[in-house]
């Protein structure tokens, strides 16, 4: 296209050259840009668009201009083009409504057009998004009220969900970003015009739903800020309007999106059932990127996936599909499967190509290098006769695995390629059938003093023989128990487990977790607090309960906790860092250990701003007197750093997995030896 063939769109639109420099426009363009004159958006002839854009997101936070500036850059650098990207502009009439399409021309550069959103339009977009429920929250992220679409997407009543139970509703995965989010959200300090949006998955009436969460804050009647969480059926807004052609592709990345991914999915596994042949399907989750997001801002985050995108393309035959299924997380088709080794190449590939420093250009973001990421992968493989669902079901249960095994880890669901692998169901039949068959058991984690190796104390964990998979841990099934109901006798059951079969012997202090629907069952709980009081394990307890106990204003949860301390049983707030409490309820509540999650020791050597945030957390444990413990160690740098922050107590698959109570007493012995090992590693 040429410079002068502008004139002809009737729309506001830019001609842009390979390097993003604005050497054509339209009419329409012009006219708007004479009205902005400190031009916002509609910048003129010669001005580079992507510095424009730059600004916006700098200066402004302006998240949706980053991503619209990186969707161009991958563009002109010959990427797929893009699904829509919507956008608030400033016009002689005021602030509208455009849908910005990007596509490329012949010979280098690209064109931008902004087509008007209009009121027929917007009323479409509206019918077309599939509102799935709305969510009020205060500003601890307790849900004063549900609607009912929102009752029955769950399949529950509409006050069940209240307080902390609308938390239990979504997906493990998905947690860590949605609280990010939320907590951006809330920090504002007063009411938002336009929703910060997320992905997120939750467990509806008939499984797990995909969403897209629209937050936003809002002022209450009484002067309060809240939140309001409205979701949303993901990417149903796409389908019937303007730029059809794009349907089907990532707006972030240009990678095939779910729809496509399904689709070819089932052809693949058509074929491969009339030809004999396999299909591999690998689900892969990127270790450490929400820190990434934390630190540098969505901007750098986004830009970070659209290179991760391309670098794992070309790990891949043209005849391999890669898509992005969400967040931080890609999908892999491989086609004419012959044996594991060939999977296995393709994973090392990624991984390696992963692992290289990610160089940050300076079009969008200020120069930066991010350090190598690491992946963790599943891997599930079938001969046909599976639906994709069920395929892509294996295989995220299968990177749940390797997460659980530590970064960078690959799993099947397989095992041997030659045979058709086992369906990993972790459906609520199959976990409440696990229960009544008696397939869980009660496994003990060290908590190492990092000083001398010495174990003081245990965790008591959950895990599940399968019978097919092996043993599991517990974050593959305990979603499931939770969103079941199992989770309340599951936890009592693994409670007087732990308590029965941990060497009395062995000199150490046990941890163990219990729900926050535990203490609502007080005949047990008081059966509990007569045992500890008087038993083998008094004063060598330690419960352990959710952060999301501290957002809990039930005087009934502090007279428990209250209860518990007065029979010697000291209390623990697990993954302390993870969730959105408040300091002044930390100080109120009566507990005597910090739990730190593993999200903030993941990659602390490499991570200033983490030491930062560990350094502060310990001034406070300090002030009010509590131990603290880093959980999820998983590297000789990070038990480093720990050591020179003051950290003494620590857990995690360096020192030790988790093992069953008749492998524990080898584990202990071995330990000073293990740290030992660690210092000579270091030096």
């Amino acid at each position: 296209m040429q410079a002068h063939h502008m004139d002809g769109i009737p729309w506001a639109a830019a001609l842009l050259d390979e390097d993003g420099v604005v050497v054509g426009t339209s009419e329409e363009w012009r006219r708007i840009a004479a009205g902005d004159p400190e031009r916002t958006t509609f910048v003129d002839v010669g001005e580079r668009y992507l510095d424009a854009l730059r600004g916006r997101a700098a200066d402004h936070a302006d998240d949706t201009a980053g991503r619209l500036g990186i969707v161009i850059r991958r563009v002109l650098d010959g990427g797929h083009a893009a699904a829509p990207v919507d956008y608030a502009c400033h016009t002689p009439e005021g602030l509208a409504w455009y849908r910005i399409h990007v596509t490329s021309v012949p010979g280098g550069g690209a064109t931008v057009i902004h087509l008007p959103v209009t009121s027929e339009v917007r009323t479409k977009l509206a019918t077309q998004s599939q509102t799935l429920g709305v969510i009020e929250l205060d500003t601890d992220l307790q849900a004063r009220a549900v609607d009912d679409l929102w009752a029955r997407s769950r399949g529950v009543g509409s006050d069940e969900d209240l307080g902390d139970g609308w938390w239990e509703a979504v997906h493990p995965a998905d947690r860590s970003g949605l609280l990010g989010l939320l907590r951006d959200v809330g920090a504002t300090g007063g009411p938002s015009t336009d929703p910060v949006v997320t992905d997120v998955r939750f467990w509806g009436a008939d499984g797990e739903v995909s969403a897209r969460a629209e937050v936003s804050a809002h002022g209450n009647e009484d002067g309060t800020l809240g939140l309001l969480v409205a979701l949303r059926r993901r990417d149903s807004h796409l389908a019937g309007i303007v730029g059809t052609d794009r349907i089907g592709r990532d707006a972030l990345t240009g990678l095939p999106d779910r729809t496509v991914l399904s689709d070819h999915l089932r052809l693949a596994l058509g074929r491969a059932e009339r030809d004999g042949r396999r299909v591999a399907l690998m689900f892969l989750d990127l270790d450490g990127f929400k820190p990434v997001n934390d630190t540098h801002g969505h901007v750098v985050g986004d830009r970070l996936l659209v290179m991760v995108g391309g670098r794992l393309s070309g790990c891949l035959r043209p005849s391999d599909l890669l898509a992005r299924h969400g967040g931080d997380e890609f999908v892999v088709v491989l086609t004419d499967v012959d044996d594991m080794q060939a999977v296995q190449e393709v994973a090392e590939r990624m991984r390696e190509a992963l692992g290289r420093p990610f160089d940050l250009d300076g079009d969008l973001v200020a120069p930066l290098q991010l350090p190598g990421l690491s992946v963790s992968i599943g891997v599930a493989t079938a001969r046909g006769g599976e639906d994709p669902s069920t395929l892509l079901r294996r295989a995220d249960a299968a990177m749940y695995l390797a997460k659980a095994d530590g970064p960078g880890r690959i799993r099947t669901a397989d095992g041997d390629v030659a045979a058709a692998g086992p369906v990993v169901d972790l459906s609520a039949t199959m976990v409440e059938q696990a229960w009544s068959e008696g397939e869980f058991e009660v496994w003990f984690q060290p908590i190492v003093d990092l000083s001398d190796g010495r174990v003081e104390a245990v965790e008591a964990l959950l895990r599940w023989r399968h019978p097919e998979l092996g043993v599991l841990p517990a974050s593959v099934f305990v979603p499931t128990a939770v969103s079941s109901g199992l989770i309340t006798d599951l936890g009592w059951w693994s409670l007087d487990r732990a308590m029965a079969t941990l060497p009395i012997d062995l000199g150490v202090d046990l941890y163990i977790n219990v729900a926050l629907s535990q203490f609502r069952d007080r005949d047990r709980l008081e059966g509990l607090i007569a045992r500890l009081g008087n038993g083998a394990h008094r004063n060598r307890t330690v419960i352990e309960l959710s952060e999301h106990v501290l957002n809990t204003d039930g005087l009934w949860v502090r007279e428990a906790v209250s209860a518990l301390r007065g029979a010697s049983v000291r209390i623990a707030i697990d993954d302390f860092g993870a969730g959105f409490s408040s300091f002044s309820r930390l100080r109120h509540m009566p507990n005597d250990v910090l739990k730190v999650d593993d999200s903030i020791v993941r990659g602390i050597d490499r991570d200033p701003a983490a030491q930062r945030v560990l350094a502060g957390v310990l001034v406070l444990a300090d002030a009010l007197g509590l131990r603290v413990i880093a959980e999820g160690v998983e590297h000789t740098g990070e038990a480093r750093v720990l050591r020179s922050l003051g950290v003494s107590l620590a857990q995690g698959h360096l020192l030790a997995p988790a093992v069953s109570a008749e492998d524990l007493g080898g584990v202990i012995a071995r330990m000073k030896d293990t740290v030992s090992g660690l210092e000579h590693r270091e030096g």
